[in-house]
């Protein structure tokens, strides 16, 4: 985190793949593994890690606002607004917004 926090990609990303080698079966570390790629651009890399995440059941709605706005930068509408009701289910007030933006 503190990588990311100093715009460090590389570090960032380095960090985050040699957790989830270390602990495969930890959702959180595929949410940040996804979050690295996404923020790099690498977006259908970051769609995989983050639906990962989600089927290992990585609590609230992060991973699904975030899996949402990879799908929108996509250009696939669907995945998107499909993703941000699930993120606005869960109380993700920006994904509310972001569902209330695109998907009408």
């Amino acid at each position: 985190m503190a990588y990311d926090a100093r715009d460090n990609d590389s570090a960032s990303f380095s960090a985050f793949d040699r957790y989830v080698k270390d602990a495969p079966g930890d959702p959180v570390g595929w949410y940040y593994h996804g979050y690295a790629h996404g923020k790099a651009g690498r977006l259908e890399s970051a769609v995989a890690d983050l639906t990962r995440a989600i089927t290992m059941r990585m609590p609230g709605p992060n991973a699904y606002r975030f899996r949402a706005l990879s799908f929108l930068a996509m250009g696939n509408a669907a995945k998107s607004c499909a993703d941000g009701t699930a993120a606005a289910t869960l109380g993700d007030a920006s994904a509310a917004a972001l569902v209330l933006k695109h998907c009408q």
